[in-house]
């Protein structure tokens, strides 16, 4: 087995990653747009997966897949998208966006709908963690939730 899945977070802190983002994560996206590696490859998430070795950034999730995460979301929640003094950007959705496309060019993922948030991944899969990471687009306020992934999606397609 190879790669064959991205999952988008957010990492619910500040614009800036910290040692426990790098752990989770693959890659950090940070407010200003710069992309901070995690201590894992994405290849370490490849099975067999051993413990505290691998990003484990989704639940029943992480094998095969990377983790890619914007630095954002502080205090957010669904029911209160305006608490976090450090909402997602458009420059981090950018890159997001380009880094995205790069590692599914470089894995050879082919198909979008490979592409999740960790929100959307759960939904799809019956896990009720209650993970709102991605949900909201702050230029795009009248997204529902369930309406996220499929603009995401869009983007990417449109950078193919």
């Amino acid at each position: 087995m190879s790669i064959n899945r991205i999952i988008i977070h957010h990492t619910g802190g500040t614009w800036f990653p910290n040692e426990t983002d790098k752990k989770c994560y693959h890659y950090i996206i940070s407010g200003d747009g710069n992309i901070y590696n995690g201590r894992f490859s994405p290849e370490a998430n490849i099975p067999p997966l051993v413990s505290g070795m691998y990003a484990a950034h989704t639940r029943l999730g992480n094998s095969n897949t990377i983790g890619i995460a914007v630095a954002c979301n502080y205090n957010y929640s669904i029911t209160n998208k305006e608490a976090t003094a450090w909402p997602l950007t458009e420059k981090q959705f950018n890159v997001l966006i380009n880094k995205v496309v790069e590692l599914m060019h470089k894995y050879n993922i082919t198909n979008v709908n490979k592409v999740f948030t960790h929100y959307w991944f759960d939904m799809c899969n019956g896990i009720k963690q209650g993970k709102s990471d991605i949900t909201y687009i702050p230029w795009q306020p009248e997204l529902q939730p369930d309406d996220v992934i499929y603009y995401i999606r869009d983007y990417i397609k449109s950078r193919l």
